[in-house]
């Protein structure tokens, strides 16, 4: 669900997808730009679940 749907389209846009460049303190930050293409989510999907065997077998 996160995957396909959130980083898809990130909702409430408002508050995840910034309007551009902002330095990371600036309140006005977001996690990012536009939402993400098939090929950054499929990045995120392997990174994710890298993530889940390594603390699976910690």
């Amino acid at each position: 669900m996160y995957i396909k749907r959130f980083l898809a389209d990130p909702q409430p846009a408002g508050r995840w997808v910034g309007q551009g460049k902002a330095e990371r303190l600036d309140p006005a930050w977001r996690p990012f730009t536009k939402p993400l293409p098939g090929s950054g989510r499929e990045i995120a999907r392997k990174l994710l679940s890298a993530m889940r065997s390594w603390l699976i077998r910690q």
